[in-house]
């Protein structure tokens, strides 16, 4: 294809009609052509980069939530807010957002408890998207104890330091649904085990639990106690009644049904 050159003498793109090259003035103010971008290069290295950074967020996500595959759609957008108390709290942990950069120098956390659907999960997968999202080269875990439990019983010992190593060093990690694990010193040992990792390395954690404010204030024995003194020092805590989403979603689906049945 024949070169298109404009008055100057410099290369044209033929697509888009903008200058591939321009004169400056390099070494010993010598005046030089040298190459530049057209707008066609200019987009198609935008292209690349968006399509980079989609598949970076992708990578990190299944990374964080692993096979909980349905909290990748998660977003502070899409929680439904029907009571001030929901509105409060979903308020906060979009400020912990905003604030994390702060937050994660201190090593400060969010300790969400309520009711079981009242969102907990919801607004701390919600949390690790929005971050991941803004985020370039944010890690975030989400877990359990007793999958960390589980993990550290492994035979394997390449499973076990993965855990270990995002437990010292991802920017964030989620502990879902405290308490929901069968107590036993086993249990208790590697609860305390988790949580001092996250402390001892300076950075935060989300924690998640069903149990009421009263049983928090009231620990049960002296183990118990010793977790919820790590929790008070190292996170902020949330707690809230909402209504709950899955008894919801179930009473519309019952409804939808009656109306096409007849």
């Amino acid at each position: 294809m024949e070169e298109i050159r404009n008055a100057e003498g410099l290369r044209i793109c033929p697509e888009c009609g903008k200058p591939k090259e321009a004169k400056k003035k390099l070494f010993f103010q010598k005046e030089e052509t040298v190459p530049i971008a057209c707008d066609c290069v200019k987009a198609e290295e935008a292209r690349f980069r968006e399509r980079e950074e989609r598949e970076r967020r992708e990578r990190v996500k299944k990374d964080c939530f692993g096979y909980r595959k349905t909290l990748i759609k998660c977003g502070f957008d899409s929680y439904v807010c029907d009571s001030e108390a929901s509105r409060d709290v979903k308020e906060k942990c979009h400020l912990y957002v905003k604030k994390f950069d702060e937050m994660k120098e201190n090593g400060l956390g969010l300790f969400i408890f309520g009711p079981s659907g009242d969102g907990k999960t919801y607004l701390s997968a919600a949390i690790c998207n929005a971050l991941i999202d803004s985020r370039p080269g944010f890690r975030a875990y989400f877990t359990s104890f007793s999958e960390f439990a589980d993990t550290m019983r492994s035979k394997y010992e390449e499973r076990r330091d993965d855990v270990t190593d995002k437990l010292k060093t991802y920017d964030l990690v989620v502990f879902d649904d405290y308490a929901a694990e069968r107590k036993t010193d086993y249990m208790n040992e590697k609860i305390k085990e988790a949580v001092d990792m996250r402390i001892n390395a300076g950075l935060p954690m989300i924690v998640t639990t069903n149990m009421t404010k009263e049983e928090l204030l009231c620990p049960k024995d002296v183990s118990e106690e010793r977790v919820f003194s790590r929790y008070l020092g190292s996170c902020k805590f949330i707690g809230y009644v909402a209504p709950d989403y899955r008894r919801e979603e179930q009473r519309r689906i019952q409804k939808e049904w009656e109306a096409i049945s007849g």
